[in-house]
């Protein structure tokens, strides 16, 4: 099976929320663990985990730290998410330094 499909069958589609849960999830930490580590609430972790908010770009970055994950990655999710926010069906950017 495709890697996207299997990790999409396994977490839902590829959005910032789901990643982060399955970043955190695989590093075995509770939201409470990753808030303490980084410095944030536990409920700010779980507002990101739900998809009802993002993480500013300094606080994205001490995610990507803690987790080892990649934040460009985070961002073009969240760009996309914003985009499927707001009902725009197609976005095409370019990742520098990628």
């Amino acid at each position: 099976m495709e890697a996207k499909k299997y990790l999409e069958k396994k977490i839902g589609p590829m959005t910032f929320a789901n990643s982060l849960k399955a970043w955190r999830e695989g590093e075995d930490l509770s939201q409470e663990d990753l808030a303490k580590r980084i410095g944030i609430s536990r409920n700010a972790i779980s507002r990101y985990e739900t998809g009802k908010d993002f993480p500013g770009p300094k606080i994205r970055k001490a995610l990507a730290k803690a987790l080892k994950a990649d934040v460009k990655m985070w961002e073009v999710y969240i760009m996309r998410d914003l985009a499927k926010d707001k009902g725009i069906l197609h976005v095409e950017f370019t990742v520098k330094g990628a």
